[in-house]
């Protein structure tokens, strides 16, 4: 009798040991798997934000051509002329254009791992930086719309007390309308100069564009942040 307890004994414990390894070679298998999904995620993130970084990068460029454009219009506003431009249309884009300028990096991949949870995978570090990274366009997109905002207002005045000039040189070729000077904006501009409103309104508006400029800069710093954490993470 005793011989058979014993035995029934050394049966159950031997079940009992093979299903607590069986759940540990789970639980091991379930690590692994997480532990790959959790380095393939961040993978993944440094490579958006190496795209990120080469976008930044090249909006920088242009974003400090645009500062020097703007210096230069505005220290020589009583004589400036965009004939002694070199290259006058880019010029006015800086000065003038709002939407090709604006600073819109490829996100598209960080907000699908937000939308599906996987982002909260990602290194508590690596995700409090990316906070900072998504204030700081916030504030940008914020910036972006009040120099657009400067810029309608900019047209409305032009368009209620200069409404000849704007009809002598209309700019918005894209209408049909004959543009006799790719121009027209910045000979709108100089023809007038000594209106007050228009200097405070556009100052305003290029005020908005250095603004952002700097936000921009800050965007930079932010995501090389990112990028050292994010290989102190994956080594």
């Amino acid at each position: 009798m005793k011989n058979i307890l014993a035995r029934g004994g050394i049966e159950f414990l031997a079940v009992l040991l093979g299903i607590s390894l069986s759940l540990w070679i789970d639980e091991r298998s379930d690590n692994a798997k997480m532990d790959k999904q959790i380095a393939d995620i961040h993978g993944i993130v440094d490579l958006e934000v190496d795209k990120i970084i080469s976008y930044t990068d090249s909006l920088l460029l242009k974003y400090n051509q645009q500062g020097k454009n703007i210096n230069i219009l505005f220290n020589s506003w009583d004589r400036f002329s965009i004939n002694d431009v070199n290259n006058p249309d880019n010029f006015q884009n800086d000065i003038y254009v709002t939407t090709s300028m604006q600073f819109l990096p490829p996100l598209a991949t960080l907000e699908s791992l937000k939308s599906d949870g996987r982002f909260n995978l990602i290194d508590d570090d690596v995700r409090k930086l990316f906070g900072e990274f998504y204030e700081l366009m916030k504030r940008i997109k914020n910036v972006e719309k009040k120099e657009d905002e400067y810029k309608e207002k900019l047209l409305t005045y032009m368009g209620e007390n200069h409404s000849q000039l704007l009809y002598d040189y209309p700019l918005y070729g894209s209408l049909g309308l004959d543009r006799k000077n790719r121009n027209n904006f910045m000979l709108c501009i100089e023809k007038t100069r000594s209106d007050k409103t228009i200097f405070t309104i556009l100052t305003r508006k290029c005020f908005f564009s250095m603004v952002r400029n700097r936000f921009t800069k800050k965007v930079k710093d932010n995501l090389y942040k990112i990028k050292l954490n994010l290989t102190r993470v994956n080594n």
